[in-house]
Order: C-alpha cells, then sequence, then structure tokens
C-alpha cells in the first residue's frame, strides 16, 4: 500500500528498505551515495561492509553536495 501511496514500483520500496536495513542509521556515511550504500549492502560481514564505506578506496570521489 506504501508503494502505491508513493507512486512507486512495489519492488523499488522493497529495495530501497532492504538497503536501509543493511545501512542501519547510525553506520550510514554522509556524502556516500544511497547507490554506493546499495552495492556495499550485498556484503555479508557487517564489519566489512562497515569498513568498505568508511574507507573508501583511494581516488573515490565524493558526491557533490553531500559532504
Amino acid at each position: 500500500m506504501f508503494a502505491d501511496d508513493v507512486r512507486l514500483a512495489y519492488t523499488t520500496v522493497r529495495s530501497y528498505r532492504w538497503v536501509a536495513s543493511r545501512w542501519p542509521k547510525k553506520r550510514r556515511q554522509a556524502g556516500i551515495s544511497h547507490t554506493i550504500h546499495q552495492v556495499l549492502a550485498s556484503v555479508p560481514d557487517e564489519q566489512e561492509r562497515v569498513e568498505a564505506v568508511t574507507n573508501p578506496p583511494p581516488g573515490a570521489r565524493p558526491v557533490p553536495g553531500m559532504a
């Protein structure tokens, strides 16, 4: 019903919810896009996932306007 209310596909809302469940608010990183959080959400080990987002690879570009 929520997907209908916000006029998004059910699968989109389900995907957003899954990513959010893998990244509790205290673990989300300002300046890192939702897309990067989504990609890293598939890393099964939480510690490895958090390490990957808090220490981006050299040359990784920040998202404009999100720093």
